[in-house]
């Protein structure tokens, strides 16, 4: 989910317009993709308006290409369409949130207290 999450980002930065913020909160177990995504922050802080291409050009540019290589491959788009650079920018969003919802599950779950859905009246 995290390559997902970094190849629809990498290919549609707008998503981090209104969704930054929580693009900044995630935590990725793999410490190079947790890596890559601050340093993906770092450069739309500096330049909001920077597009795809030149995003990647500049992640390359700072030793990134082994990553990029990697999350933007095609089996990463087998289940995510979305994340392609093709996608329309709302697919793109939308996904984008799919996937941070699905992130966030296990959290959810916790606080429920483990069901897999919200207590509700005995059928």
């Amino acid at each position: 989910d995290h390559q997902i999450l970094l190849a629809a980002v990498l290919n549609h930065p707008s998503i981090l317009d209104d969704r930054a913020e929580v693009f900044g909160t995630l935590h990725f177990s793999d410490a190079a993709l947790d890596k890559l995504r601050q340093e993906i922050l770092l450069l739309y802080a500096a330049a909001p308006d920077l597009e795809s291409d030149a995003l990647k050009r500049q992640l390359r540019d700072r030793g990134y290409s082994d990553a990029l290589g990697a999350i933007l491959a095609a089996d990463v788009y087998v289940h995510a369409g979305f994340a392609r650079s093709e996608a329309e920018a709302l697919a793109a969003r939308e996904g984008f949130d799919q996937v941070v919802y699905r992130l966030h599950e296990p959290e959810r779950r916790a606080r429920r207290g483990g069901s897999p859905r919200p207590p509700g009246p005995a059928l």
